[in-house]
């Protein structure tokens, strides 16, 4: 094998994945959540750069890169909110909460970004939506009009690192490995 399918993400601490756990055991009683996959715990994390298919031989440039933006930040907080489908509620294929916007988490977005995109490395362009994806849906669900009553979601996320994960498809779902971890810098104290 001479490459592996990745991304550079935000692991979920245990206290929020317990939180989420929560939350799904009150959306089962909700009939559009019938037909719906859900994510395992310790597959969730919120993704910075999707890499995809990356040689391996690419890999210690990958990992120059984390190492020099988590440097570059001290740990912050983020708040998870809000709940929502893409593409909408309307075709709804895949269930998420919210990450609000953050100043500190798009800048450690965009300075992943500007490295990646400098070094010539492969990742998904796209605009950043961050979001925690809690479910896949796989058939087309009859009705959506109860999903403005959803209860709310709430947490808060200290981000202390960045991950490189290795993403492995099977049948039964994807599983998730951290190949790299990265903290961020730490804060001095006077």
């Amino acid at each position: 094998m001479n490459s592996i399918r990745c991304f550079i993400s935000i692991e979920i601490d245990d206290i929020v994945k317990k939180d989420i756990e929560c939350y799904i055991k009150k959306l089962t009683n909700y009939t559009i959540f019938k037909e719906i996959k859900w994510v395992k715990t310790d597959n969730m994390h919120i993704t910075l750069a999707f890499l995809g298919e990356t040689p391996l031989d690419d890999i210690n440039q990958i990992s120059e890169i984390m190492e020099l933006a988590s440097k570059k930040f001290e740990p912050f907080v983020i708040n998870l909110k809000g709940a929502g489908f893409f593409p909408n509620m309307h075709h709804p294929k895949v269930f998420w909460i919210g990450v609000e916007k953050t100043p500190l988490l798009y800048h450690l977005k965009e300075e992943i970004d500007a490295c990646l995109e400098k070094k010539g490395l492969k990742f998904d362009k796209k605009p950043f939506s961050p979001h925690l994806t809690l479910g896949r849906i796989k058939t087309r669900l009859n009705s959506n009009r109860h999903v403005s009553r959803l209860p709310e979601f709430q947490a808060s996320l200290l981000v202390e690192n960045i991950c490189l994960v290795k993403s492995e498809l099977f049948k039964e779902g994807p599983i998730y490995s951290n190949i790299l971890t990265f903290p961020l810098k730490k804060r001095l104290t006077p």
